[in-house]
């Protein structure tokens, strides 16, 4: 179909057909991008209304809270501490120790890292609220940088050293690691969840962690509360 031939009941239909094949928050992600299109044509005069207009968002609450116990995050950095496959290791341990988005980390540069001061500047256009960070590193996230073997050598701090390329995905060996370590359902981006709920832990505000994880307002870090206390 034309996008101006398109009528509301075929678009709730397809939104609702998404529900077979992929999760609600995609779906939703689908219909927004589809609403953005009539943004866009309506705003260049090529359709006179949106049949996309109205119709609602699931708003599923998906979110998945899977943090590590202490046994499990014993066996888990023993494990990462002696893999075999150190630049993918390093990455993990860096994003445990930092509480980064996976794409931050794995576009960290070298030319971003203040030693002196124990930063990491993550610039705008690589964060996710586009605003300026900077992420103070802990003595775990100093002693990943010692032993990458990156510096000097390439832009990126986390680089196959089979593609001498910057690492853009880190999925398949941290399927493994976890495996290894007999840890189920657990994901990338709850390493995150574990370095916002083990800093509130250890005592810092709920302030601070919105500041250290970056959220966009100390609201998203609230969701971390329950689970320190």
């Amino acid at each position: 179909y034309r996008l101006d031939q398109l009528k509301r009941h075929q678009i709730e239909t397809w939104h609702s057909g998404l529900l077979s094949t992929m999760s609600g928050a995609s779906a939703d992600h689908a219909l927004k991008v589809l609403k953005f299109m009539y943004t866009k044509i309506l705003e260049q005069g090529l359709c006179q209304d949106s049949p996309a207009k109205g119709v609602k968002l699931f708003s599923f609450d998906n979110r998945i809270e899977r943090y590590l116990n202490d046994s499990e995050l014993q066996t888990l950095m023993k494990i990462l501490q002696n893999d075999r496959n150190r630049h993918v290791s390093n990455a993990i341990i860096f994003l445990l120790a930092t509480g980064l988005r996976l794409n931050s980390c794995l576009t960290a540069e070298w030319k971003n890292i203040d030693r002196k001061n124990k930063t990491l500047t993550i610039e705008a256009i690589r964060s996710k609220n586009r605003r300026r960070l900077v992420i103070p590193l802990n003595s775990l996230a100093m002693s990943v940088l010692d032993d990458l073997s990156t510096e000097g050598k390439y832009a990126h701090l986390f680089v196959n050293p089979r593609t001498k390329q910057r690492l853009t995905t880190i999925s398949k060996t941290f399927k493994r690691i976890m495996a290894d370590a007999k840890i189920e359902n657990f994901r990338v981006h709850d390493c995150r969840h574990c370095f916002c709920s083990y800093a509130l832990q250890s005592g810092r505000s709920i302030a601070e962690v919105s500041q250290l994880a970056g959220h966009s307002s100390v609201q998203v870090t609230m969701r971390y509360a329950h689970f320190a206390k």
